[in-house]
């Protein structure tokens, strides 16, 4: 299967989060990557997606 790559730039108020990353949990603690990949996986068909993550906290 071939890999497909996509941009998505988002922006979130992440105070009902606990941070960025996915804590491998499960979401037992909610992260925006947990929902991220919950959301592609479902809009995708897809099993497994990757994301990487940059940000700027200077702003």
């Amino acid at each position: 299967m071939n890999q497909q790559h996509y941009r998505v730039v988002i922006s979130y108020n992440g105070s009902d989060y606990f941070g960025w990353q996915d804590l491998g949990d499960g979401g037992e603690k909610p992260t925006v990557q947990f929902e991220v990949l919950q959301a592609l996986r479902k809009i995708s068909k897809y099993a497994q997606c990757v994301v990487a993550g940059a940000s700027r906290t200077d702003a």
